[in-house]
């Protein structure tokens, strides 16, 4: 007769917010990256945490994808907060990635004047 197999899949948790090529990669952030305020005008407070140190650079894209804004922090692990300068974005909506390693989350930005 048939067989009932579960397979849990690791990444099934890490959809929602990381997109990562391999499921433990997933872990690294510690919940989802705050962006205070959003909208903004000149400053953006960025703030997440990562459970090991990681090489992180903060890039903000417009919708088509380019790169705008390239920001290395170096190698970071913990509690992250860096201070985001965007005074220089024309307003509209963008997306911030936080690269950690070879992990990704993405928060929409919007800037407003």
């Amino acid at each position: 007769g048939g067989e009932d197999k579960v397979c849990p899949s690791p990444r099934a948790e890490a959809r929602v917010t990381v997109e990562t090529s391999n499921g433990l990669e997933a872990a690294i952030f510690l919940g989802n990256p705050e962006l205070v305020p959003n909208p903004a005008s000149d400053l953006i407070k960025v703030s997440f945490g990562l459970n090991t140190a990681q090489d992180v650079i903060l890039r903000t894209v417009d919708l088509a994808g380019r790169a705008l804004i390239d920001q290395h922090l170096g190698n970071l692990g913990g509690q992250v907060q860096y201070d985001l300068v965007v005074s220089d974005l024309a307003p509209g909506t963008y997306v911030l990635e936080i690269h950690a390693g070879t992990s990704i989350v993405r928060q929409q930005l919007i800037i407003q004047r």
